[in-house]
C-alpha cells in the first residue's frame, strides 16, 4: 500500500477518497435523523456515493498518483471490488 512517505500525492489522493467518504457518511447519519421524509431512494443515493469512494480507495490503494489521475482507471475503480471478501 502506498503511504504519505514513498508517494505523498498519491498519499493525498488516497486520503481524499477517504474523507470524501468520511463526509458522505456523516451526511447520510444527519439526513436520516433530521429528515422524517428519508426513504429508500435517498438511502440508495448516499449509499452509492459512500461506496464510490470506499471503492476507489480500495481499487487504488497501490497506485501511483500518475495512475490515480488517469480518467480510465478512475472510473474502473469506482466499481465494488473483487478482491476483498467481507469478514
Amino acid at each position: 500500500m502506498i503511504n504519505q512517505h514513498t508517494d505523498p500525492a498519491a498519499w493525498a489522493l488516497l486520503m481524499y477518497e477517504l474523507e470524501d467518504a468520511e463526509d458522505g457518511l456523516k451526511s447520510l447519519f444527519k439526513d436520516i435523523a433530521e429528515d422524517p421524509e428519508f426513504g429508500e431512494v435517498e438511502f440508495r443515493i448516499h449509499m452509492a456515493h459512500i461506496y464510490v469512494h470506499l471503492n476507489r480507495a480500495w481499487n487504488s490503494r497501490n497506485a501511483t498518483a500518475e495512475q490515480q489521475s488517469d480518467d480510465v482507471l478512475w472510473k474502473k475503480w469506482g466499481r465494488f471490488p473483487v478482491d476483498i471478501e467481507p469478514l
